[in-house]
């Protein structure tokens, strides 16, 4: 997943804003999706956001959709895999 957008628009952000990306960010590149968008659900929250920084925060939330949606796939695809070859048996 690219965060390079994110990381941008909360680089000159408040303290407390750039830790909570920094959080989004990190959960990410751990591939921790849930912990991300518990992360992101908060920091959407504040009202003090700029467009350009909810423009990124629905781009990385549109980003882990698709990534759930894709792993959700590939586990019922390997599930379903494992199911035929011990069938085969």
């Amino acid at each position: 997943m690219d965060t390079t957008r994110l990381e941008q628009s909360f680089s000159t952000a408040d303290p407390d804003q750039k830790s909570s990306a920094d959080k989004v960010v990190a959960s990410i590149k751990q591939k921790d999706y849930s912990g991300a968008m518990a992360e992101l659900k908060q920091l959407t929250a504040n009202a003090k956001l700029t467009p350009e920084q909810k423009q990124s925060i629905t781009d990385t939330l549109k980003q882990l959709q698709r990534e759930f949606t894709d792993t959700a796939k590939k586990v019922a695809d390997d599930a379903k895999a494992g199911f035929d070859k011990a069938l085969k048996k």
